[in-house]
């Protein structure tokens, strides 16, 4: 309750309570600092980390991406006849 209390959100894909992007970062600093606190007065001990960066883009999906047809912004007209 006390996360939840500081606006913090558990996040099941993450396995992790994290603050919404919404936040600048001098609030969730602020947020932090106060989970912090009002759990480390509880007994509580806290892990903070950063989430994880997302990964490269793999060899196979980076060759597939140049092997794409560029595309034309202008429509082409096609007459039958």
């Amino acid at each position: 309750m006390t996360l939840f209390g500081c606006n913090f959100q558990y996040s099941p894909n993450e396995f992790a309570f994290v603050l919404p992007a919404s936040y600048s970062p001098k609030e969730r600093a602020l947020l932090v600092q106060l989970a912090a606190q009002r759990l480390t007065l509880q007994g509580i001990g806290v892990n903070f980390r950063r989430a994880a960066p997302l990964p490269p883009p793999t060899a196979a999906s980076a060759a597939a991406s140049k092997m794409l047809p560029m595309v034309s912004s202008s429509p082409k007209s096609i007459s039958r006849r």
